[in-house]
């Protein structure tokens, strides 16, 4: 035998198609190919092989007993490669669909586990890479496709993604517990008297904090600025201080009968959006869609973060 080095696999698909239809004719139409050209392959493999693995005949073709041999041999090695080549396209399909999501600090203490759930959920076509920080922060990233999508307050307008309304919620006054029971509502005008732990100036929420309080002529008592969440509750809880936050920042704390919250009137009211690059595709973006979404209405569904629809 010689120059099997040079069999190509056109010609092994063509022999095994010819093989299986007992037939040049019906093989060129299952292939797509002209009879003649199907023909000069096989023949050309034949040579390669120095055997015949057709007997021709008026009724099509039968396998010779090296024929039968080769099928076997043939249709291992094509349906070996197809398996290689099935799981290289699986694998760059899960690549290109991991996603990196930025989650603000209630979000991904709220939505966590959610959230990391999708991936395995059977059908799910995403795999989302979580990363925390404040709003502004987060549009900074999105800006540098640092992430592609994010969770994020009040998105501007003109912010260059594709923006969804997910829900909205009113800040609350929280402190320590054991510093005396807060009302259900504080006024507005009442917030100076509470030294506070705010975020820093250029958070989203600060600023919304910020322009209430100058919409109302009153001066907050800013005794801390600070991002942490963990940072944050420490203020509160070690050393006494108050905080204006989502209800759902520290919804454990409160559930446990550590911080207790009041209501601000007339409210600070923040909403929350999904906003995605225009990069990714529509079916991603349509899934992102759904998967906040449904974790959003369970949420709202719950009542126990005080959501409404957006």
């Amino acid at each position: 035998m010689s120059g099997t080095s040079s069999i190509s696999l056109r010609q092994l698909r063509y022999f095994r198609a010819v093989a299986r239809a007992r037939s040049f004719s019906a093989a060129a139409r299952v292939l797509n190919v002209s009879q003649p050209a199907l023909g000069l392959q096989v023949r050309d493999l034949e040579t390669q092989l120095e055997a015949d693995l057709f007997l021709r005949h008026a009724r099509g073709v039968e396998l010779t007993p090296a024929g039968e041999l080769f099928l076997s041999q043939v249709s291992d090695i094509l349906d070996a490669l197809q398996r290689a080549q099935t799981s290289v396209a699986e694998l760059t399909t899960r690549v290109s669909q991991e996603i990196r999501l930025g989650v603000t600090p209630t979000i991904g203490r709220i939505l966590f586990e959610d959230l990391l759930k999708v991936g395995t959920r059977p059908g799910t076509p995403l795999k989302l890479l979580l990363r925390e920080g404040l709003t502004s922060d987060l549009l900074r990233m999105m800006r540098e496709n640092e992430v592609q999508a994010s969770f994020c307050y009040d998105p501007p307008a003109d912010s260059g993604f594709h923006v969804v309304p997910l829900f909205q919620e009113d800040l609350v006054l929280v402190r320590r517990a054991d510093a005396g029971p807060l009302p259900d509502v504080v006024s507005i005008g009442d917030l100076p008297r509470f030294p506070l732990a705010l975020g820093a100036r250029h958070d989203a929420s600060r600023l919304a904090i910020e322009r209430a309080a100058a919409t109302h002529a009153i001066t907050l008592d800013v005794r801390e600025e600070m991002a942490p969440i963990s940072l944050k509750r420490e203020m509160l809880i070690r050393h006494g201080l108050s905080s204006i936050v989502p209800y759902g920042l520290f919804l454990p704390e409160i559930s446990r009968g550590q911080l207790s919250a009041a209501r601000i009137d007339p409210p600070i009211c923040r909403s929350m959006a999904l906003a995605m690059s225009l990069d990714l595709p529509g079916t991603i973006r349509t899934a992102l869609t759904e998967i906040a979404r449904a974790a959003v209405d369970e949420q709202i569904a719950a009542r126990e973060l005080r959501w409404r629809p957006a």
